[in-house]
């Protein structure tokens, strides 16, 4: 016999307007601890191949991320150590698939190699939490009611801003562009693939991505695109909007750009 749903003894109607934020926190616990617990059959994934990948080769990884496709001799010169230390990495990375192998030829002769990550190399760089927050993601998507899945939307992209915003109390006052180099730099701390950049169309400084912050995530909808929105705007103190997402982008960036007030 199955396990009843937790939340069927607490009466909770999450879709009821009367729902108080105490009862759509309760009841998105809930769902997450049921999820956890009771759900048959969802199991997470094993953190084995985790523990063959050491923090040089997160190293390596964050580059090929960050800067797109690169040969043997540009790594060299960014990581500072000889061509076999570079090829016996990447050898390594690649057989565990979080790097690809790319051949270019330019005109007749022997072509080059230029390596470029994988989506599950990306995934890599993820926290330990990582599947964590895609089950507890999965949950919130399934609320139905749309207002109560826009107020824990908002209330997390606060949560994430939070911490900034109280250690750069005195920040909002300084120009735009340089309140956005202090969120990037924040966001890189974090381990987020992004710079300021300037939108000469715009005449106005952008965030860019190189690289979703959460690649599994954005598959599910543009639920996640909406928090990260509010984040950012929240850490700028400035209205920002999403302008080009990573899914139709050429480059694969995300493009969020500051509303004009």
């Amino acid at each position: 016999m199955k396990s009843p749903l937790p939340c069927q003894s607490t009466q909770l109607n999450p879709s009821s307007n009367a729902c108080s934020a105490h009862c759509i926190y309760t009841y998105f616990t809930v769902k997450i601890v049921y999820c956890q617990h009771w759900l048959p059959g969802r199991v997470l994934r094993s953190t084995t191949d985790m523990q063959n990948i050491n923090e040089n080769d997160r190293v390596l990884l964050r580059i090929l991320r960050d800067s797109g496709h690169l040969s043997v001799p540009q790594l060299c010169e960014k990581l500072d150590v000889t061509a076999t230390a570079v090829r016996q990495k990447l050898d390594r990375l690649g057989a565990a698939s979080l790097l690809n192998r790319i051949e270019v030829r330019n005109g007749v002769g022997r072509p080059s190699f230029q390596y470029a990550i994988t989506p599950e190399g990306t995934r890599t760089l993820g926290t330990s939490q990582a599947e964590f927050a895609d089950v507890v993601w999965d949950e919130l998507l399934q609320i139905e009611d749309e207002k109560i899945r826009t107020q824990l939307i908002a209330r997390i992209s606060e949560r994430m801003a939070s911490g900034f915003l109280l250690a750069n109390a005195d920040g909002l006052q300084r120009p735009l562009s340089e309140r956005l180099e202090a969120v990037a730099e924040e966001l890189r701390n974090r381990n987020m693939p992004v710079t300021v950049v300037a939108d000469e169309e715009r005449g106005l400084p952008v965030l860019r991505f190189t690289g979703c912050p959460y690649p599994d995530l954005s598959e599910k909808g543009h639920d996640i695109c909406e928090m990260e929105t509010k984040m950012l705007s929240r850490m700028a103190g400035h209205s920002m909007q999403l302008a080009e997402c990573r899914c139709h982008a050429s480059d694969g960036a995300c493009t969020y750009v500051p509303i004009n007030k």
